[in-house]
């Protein structure tokens, strides 16, 4: 790649993000990068609560969101709950797939 070729002409003070696809993790192995994995709920607890704290936040900033879910059910926070668990396992680390599914909600397209 071309990373791999020119790294050593890149300057010190020069910080590289450079991401991969899950199937093509090896080519980052031959790198000296710090790796930080994105997707993998099961080893990251901070990915888990970043997600759970996301959820939150949308169903805080978004009432549209919160009465969706609320307003056909009576046990508020059980649900709640169990809608930011079932988002977070589902996710598999993507905050475009929960963005997602809370607009659906949001607009109706998904009743819950």
């Amino acid at each position: 790649s071309f990373i791999a070729k020119h790294l050593n002409q890149f300057p010190s003070w020069l910080k590289i993000v450079c991401t991969v696809r899950s199937s093509m993790v090896d080519i980052s192995r031959m790198m000296p990068f710090h790796k930080i994995c994105l997707d993998n709920t099961g080893a990251d607890e901070h990915l888990i609560k970043d997600l759970s704290d996301y959820i939150a936040s949308c169903m805080k900033a978004n009432p549209k969101i919160f009465s969706k879910i609320h307003n056909r059910n009576k046990m508020k926070k059980s649900l709640t709950t169990k809608l930011t668990s079932f988002l977070v396992s589902r996710a598999n680390g993507s905050f475009l797939y929960v963005k997602l599914v809370l607009d659906f909600i949001e607009r109706g397209s998904l009743v819950i």
